[in-house]
């Protein structure tokens, strides 16, 4: 078995309720109705993923991302 990190950017959604979930190592990007239900679900869209092109594969799309907090003036 492997076992991979995986960040989880999570957005509420105000308007309509829930949570997009999005997983910039492999852009994969769902929803769920509370943060639970979203991470759920993007493991879920994970596993998926790995299933249909093979865990090399995946590996070699994965993706580190650099994250700045960036401040702008308005």
């Amino acid at each position: 078995m492997h076992r991979l990190q995986i960040s989880a950017e999570l957005i509420p959604d105000p308007k309509n309720g829930g949570y997009t979930v999005y997983c910039p190592e492999f852009d994969i990007m769902t929803q769920g109705d509370d943060p639970d239900q979203a991470i759920t679900n993007l493991k879920e869209a994970l596993r998926g993923y790995i299933k249909v092109v093979g865990i090399k594969q995946a590996f070699k799309e994965y993706r580190h991302p650099i994250r700045e907090l960036v401040e702008i003036a308005i």
